[in-house]
């Protein structure tokens, strides 16, 4: 096989692949890909024409001295190389400026919050949870149960389209923006997990009725990362040093994912029954 036909069938393969991981990721998280592939489409390919098109018309201006072709050949690949490069990490790049120029630690991340906020607002369906079934609701409801102490995830989750996130805020008088649906979506998973909690039991238990509530509560709303590398009990008030020291002696990580994922099923029933109940 010609070496540009291996090439150029390489690239299409890796294109293709690239494409397929975006679309079924895209799917996992109850969003529509394409607009948003077709937006930064077009903007690489307008940077691309706008810095290579320079090059192109210089090729053509000097196009009978061939020590100046080559230079302008070189920089035909390169200039549009690094022009599409700086649009694409336009974000990392911005945090790596507002490091260096700011120094309040608050400002910076401030900054950070509202990029990656901006970022996170997916190109959607208009109503994602249209013709969810139950187990891809149960799914999208355990990943924004991982994300409780991420805003700028829990922001493109498909959860804050729930009708009940859009009576929170109106009950509140507040206005009806992104994080504002997240800080509810957030406020909703921890009543989901408080309903978990046996009654009159106190804080803290190890029997069985209490290994949904302490699966979910300890290391998402508390915090207590018990199988982290270095972890230790360190900060801890005297209830999640308890709950630490029983995950890290007693329980293994796989029986605490399974755990997880059974609570999170527990936790998008009662989501679903609410939300079909405030559709009809």
């Amino acid at each position: 096989m010609p070496s540009r036909l291996a090439l150029a069938s390489t690239g299409f393969d890796v294109l293709a692949l690239g494409v397929a991981v975006a679309l079924w990721d895209a799917f996992d998280e109850g969003q529509v890909l394409r607009a948003d592939m077709l937006r930064s489409f077009v903007g690489c390919s307008a940077v691309a024409t706008l810095f290579g098109g320079q090059a192109l018309i210089g090729l053509a201006v000097t196009r009978h001295e061939p020590a100046t072709q080559i230079a302008l050949t070189v920089l035909l690949f390169t200039t549009p190389a690094v022009a599409v490069a700086v649009q694409v990490l336009a974000d990392p790049l911005a945090g790596v400026l507002d490091r260096l120029a700011l120094k309040s630690p608050t400002l910076r991340a401030d900054r950070a919050a509202l990029r990656h906020t901006g970022a996170a607002l997916a190109l959607r369906s208009d109503d994602p949870l249209v013709d969810v079934d139950d187990d891809t609701f149960a799914r999208l409801t355990r990943r924004a149960l991982g994300h409780y102490a991420d805003l700028t995830k829990l922001v493109a989750s498909p959860l804050t389209a729930l009708p009940v996130i859009d009576e929170r805020p109106a009950a509140r008088a507040a206005p009806d923006h992104p994080l504002e649906r997240a800080n509810e979506l957030k406020a909703v998973l921890a009543d989901g997990i408080a309903r978990l909690k046996p009654r009159n039991a106190g804080d803290f238990g190890t029997t069985e009725e209490w290994r949904y509530y302490n699966s979910l509560y300890f290391p998402y709303v508390v915090g207590v990362r018990a199988y982290a590398q270095n972890a230790t009990a360190a900060g801890l008030d005297p209830t999640a040093r308890q709950a630490w020291q029983w995950l890290v002696t007693e329980v293994p990580q796989r029986s605490l994912h399974n755990w997880q994922n059974a609570a999170a099923r527990l936790i998008a029933a009662d989501l679903r029954g609410v939300s079909l109940t405030r559709r009809a």
